[in-house]
This record gives structure tokens, sequence and C-alpha cells, in this order.
């Protein structure tokens, strides 16, 4: 069973099986790359929400094995660049790049999954 946040709450359950189930349809079958946004837009519902389906939809797939399933995350925080000022960064990065994107930030001010598509994003 999946954790669920309060205001995944408000969905019958029978909402969140046809909304895991469309993700499903369009990323293995149809291919595509479902942002949060694109959900959000798509299916009328909180970004908030839309986050937490692609969380649970790649959670349930990793837990599956499906190493065709892979996430991009958007993950912000606080850099020193060359000129030594801190500066806030913003970056997309693909699941393998994950850990040390966020090694690279101090702090990290914000992560969660952007997309999920089949296969490894092209650049």
């Amino acid at each position: 069973h999946y954790f669920i946040q309060s205001n995944l709450s408000i969905m019958g359950i029978e909402d969140l099986g046809l909304l895991l189930e469309n993700i499903e349809e369009y990323v293995m079958e149809q291919k595509k790359v479902v942002t949060y946004k694109w959900l959000s837009r798509t299916f009328s519902i909180n970004v908030n929400q839309a986050k937490q389906l692609l969380a649970i939809f790649h959670m349930k797939h990793k837990n599956m094995k499906h190493k065709s399933i892979q996430g991009t995350y958007y993950v912000s925080g606080m850099r020193t660049n060359s000129q030594g000022q801190l500066t806030h960064q913003i970056c997309i990065v693909t699941e393998d790049m994950l850990e040390a994107t966020k090694a690279q930030l101090d702090p990290v001010t914000g992560v969660h999954l952007f997309s999920v598509q089949k296969g490894k994003p092209k650049e």
C-alpha cells in the first residue's frame, strides 16, 4: 500500500486508481513523458496532488523492478559560484544524478519528482 498525504485523501480510491492507470498507459504504452504540470492540467488536480501521484507511480514501478521507468527530478538549493558568491541553483536531473546534485548544494531547498518516462531521458 502507498502512503497518501491528506490532500490526496479527498480523491476516491477509484479516482486514484484510474489516474494511476492513465499514467501507466501514457508512459508504458504511448511512451510519453508525463510531468507533474501536464498531469495537473490534464486531470484538473492540484500540482501537489500531481507530484504525489507521480511519486506513487514511480515508487510502484521501482518496487516492481521496472528498470525501464525513469524519473527526472527538480532540485534547488544554494551553491557558491566561481566568484565566491552564494547563488540559488535550480536543476532538472535524472535519477542517477540526484544524489550528486544534492551533494553540491548547501542547503538543498527543494526536491520533487518532475517527470516519469519509459527509458532514460534524452539530453
